[in-house]
């Protein structure tokens, strides 16, 4: 009855609402036991102030039997308002459990903009209509692959973006295409960067005014959600990113020996193991010695400086299996002693080669990191924010916390740490922000493993403003709706491939080498060392051969006879002088006059030949021992020339590996491949 009172005789003009005019010709209340005028009782009917009255807003008023301004829940069920548009439980104020007049405002937007888009377009109600009057503003921020070349636009019933079906944006492409399909007018505006707020703050519709009927939507391509808990938010519009995916580097280095033997010798149980094996070793020393020094004195001296060194020196021998037998205990206990010993090394050696192969087998684990299982007990690069997640306790690694994304994938880069655990919507996003398939090689970063947190981690959604407004959950609805038939027809796999394209697209890109499997940072240093090390020696041996010859030749500068004609010379010298003084000897002081020159036979020839033999040696013995002696004293002055050629040279060479190292460092670019799964 009150309804058909409200259209046929106080809507005069048949226009669904009541004027101000209409009420006061009406036969409703002008007046009330408080005193208020008719104008201040149509102000009460008109909540959100538009200056008409709704059937929804005189309702409001019927209701409300207690006249406190808010329905309770009684008053809520006698007003018989359809709990299609909101149950009482979708607006009411938690604090007074009362729907207020602004909350009712919120059910009477969504039941004007529903029923008069059931009416309009002739659909049920499960087709979630929403009237042209009714318009949605659509915050979307810029975000490649998702949302890209956004103008701000004047909003039209069917949501095309001029006419563009071929763009490069997937939720803009998803949400025109779900905007048409459910008739609904909406508004893209662009969200600049310094301006996130209208994205982040969703605000509630206008309760009053001209804006009255405007629902508030964002757009989000991020794992994160709009701040505030007074939010909802549809599925995901591309659910094989949700969630979060651990990213690696495209070409992880081999696993090297030498980092492996590196990373053993600063480990903790490495350290330990040695400081024990060094006290073990002392101890032993002592032992050896107070056992051996007696009894063995010429190998153990018995004094205790000496003694400790040759015991310790046994003992590393021993142990490290190597036994060069230059010492050797020599009575019965150290015998037995040296039995346990080379027991004990022959562990040691196991103890040192299998920590060796551990590490090999963590480097190797750490290059071959496949997905979220294999990254247990290794570092991961994790967004700060998500922090509360608290992702390393569930997936048993150990977090390495970043400020952004840019700072997670340097480290990466640089290889501080092995792999990153990151929203997979936000890394697709990074790909293509950053054009990192269009770099020589390719991208340097692939996606591995099956996602975690699917379930939690929604990715690309657009959430709306939930607290007292059931129409946002409408909106909701009716995108979650249109998601899964759009996934069942395909078209969402369309939009999927293209947004692939542009992670994958390598177009720009040049190729590159196969990768070195050699260590050019070592070999390089290595071959230097080698070539000036030869050149040093070589140039060396070759000073001390001309010295050497000069020495010989000095010797014999004085005379132009050889060496053999010199021997002869003063051998027949010497063989005449003797001769005569035996005959001054003789001949009582006389000098005796010379014969003639006998006639030797063979025997006296025989003679003569072996004293000249004689005299050669001899003369050769002087000749040498002077040499030995020249050469002893040159020798000397080009030792110390060398050392200090040779210091000159270490210097040197330290300066060119530097240098090399520092150009080839500088210069070498590592190969990368493309490996990105957008499954």
């Amino acid at each position: 009855l009150e309804e058909h009172d409200f259209r046929v005789f106080a809507d005069r003009n048949s226009n669904g609402v009541v004027s101000e005019e209409e009420y006061y010709l009406s036969l409703y209340p002008q007046t009330d036991s408080t005193g208020k005028t008719a104008q201040a009782l149509f102000l009460v009917h008109d909540l959100n102030r538009d200056g008409n009255i709704t059937f929804l807003e005189r309702k409001f008023v019927l209701a409300d039997a207690d006249n406190s301004g808010d329905l309770s829940f009684g008053e809520w069920e006698r007003a018989d308002l359809p709990a299609s548009f909101g149950p009482f439980d979708g607006h009411v104020n938690k604090d007074s459990n009362t729907v207020d007049e602004k909350r009712y405002t919120f059910y009477s937007l969504l039941h004007e903009c529903a029923l008069q888009g059931v009416r309009t377009y002739q659909v049920p109600l499960s087709d979630y209509p929403l009237a042209d009057m009714c318009k949605l503003v659509v915050y979307a921020k810029t975000t490649g692959p998702w949302v890209q070349n956004v103008q701000e636009t004047s909003g039209r019933r069917n949501g095309r973006r001029n006419g563009n079906d071929n763009s490069d944006s997937y939720m803009l492409d998803m949400f025109s295409e779900i905007a048409t399909r459910l008739k609904w007018n909406y508004e893209l505006i662009n969200v600049p960067s310094n301006q996130d707020h209208l994205a982040k703050n969703l605000e509630p519709p206008p309760s009053q005014g001209s804006d009255f009927g405007t629902i508030f939507v964002g757009m989000y391509a991020s794992w994160q959600e709009p701040e505030g808990s007074d939010i909802a938010c549809s599925k995901s519009f591309a659910p094989r990113l949700d969630g979060f995916s651990v990213v690696v580097l495209s070409d992880p280095d081999e696993v090297s020996l030498t980092k492996a033997v590196l990373l053993m010798m600063v480990s903790h149980s490495f350290v330990n193991f040695s400081c024990f094996l060094f006290v073990a070793l002392i101890a032993i020393g002592h032992i050896y010695w107070f056992i051996e020094k007696d009894a063995n004195s010429e190998q153990f001296n018995p004094s205790y400086a000496r003694g400790i060194m040759d015991a310790a020196w046994f003992c590393i021998v021993t142990m490290s299996t190597v036994g060069y037998g230059d010492k050797a205990p020599a009575t019965g206990v150290g015998k037995g002693l040296t039995v346990f010993w080379m027991l004990f090394g022959i562990v040691n050696f196991g103890i040192f080669t299998g920590e060796i192969s551990a590490q090999v087998n963590v480097l190797s684990a750490e290059a071959s990191i496949m997905g979220m299982i294999s990254l247990a007990g290794f570092k991961a690069g994790v967004l700060e924010e998500t922090r509360f997640l608290a992702m390393g306790e569930q997936f048993q690694f150990e977090p390495e916390y970043c400020d952004t994304m840019a700072a997670c994938f340097d480290k990466l880069e640089k290889k501080q740490i092995p792999a990153l655990v990151l929203p997979q919507t936000d890394v697709l996003t990074y790909f293509v922000d950053n054009a990192l398939a269009q770099e020589n090689c390719g991208n340097p970063f692939r996606v591995v493993g099956d996602p975690v947190l699917t379930d939690n981690q929604r990715s690309a959604k657009i959430c709306s403003y939930s607290r007292s407004v059931y129409a946002a959950q409408y909106v909701v609805d009716g995108v979650n709706s249109m998601l899964e038939q759009l996934e069942n027809e395909g078209f969402a796999s369309v939009l999927a491939e293209r947004v692939n394209d542009q992670v994958t697209n390598t177009s720009a890109a040049e190729a590159c080498e196969p990768p070195i499997e050699y260590n050019l940072n070592l070999v390089i240093p290595c071959a230097v060392i080698i070539i000036l090390y030869w050149t040093i020696i070589t140039y060396i041996n070759y000073r001390k051969k001309i010295a050497s010859g000069k020495i010989l030749l000095s010797m014999f500068s004085t005379s132009n006879k050889t060496p053999e004609q010199l021997a002869l010379h003063y051998g027949l010298k010497w063989k005449d002088n003797a001769r005569a003084n035996a005959e001054i000897k003789s001949s009582g002081g006389k000098v005796p006059r010379v014969p003639p020159t006998p006639v030797l036979n063979q025997d006296d020839r025989l003679l003569n030949y072996l004293k000249r033999v004689r005299l050669l040696s001899s003369g050769q013995s002087w000749d040498l021992h002077r040499c030995k002696k020249d050469v002893e004293a040159l020798s000397n002055v080009t030792n110390i020339a060398n050392d200090a050629m040779f210091a000159t040279c270490l210097v040197m060479v330290g300066l060119s590996i530097g240098l090399i190292y520092s150009l080839w460092a500088l210069d070498t670019a590592k190969t990368k491949y493309l490996e990105l799964s957008f499954n």
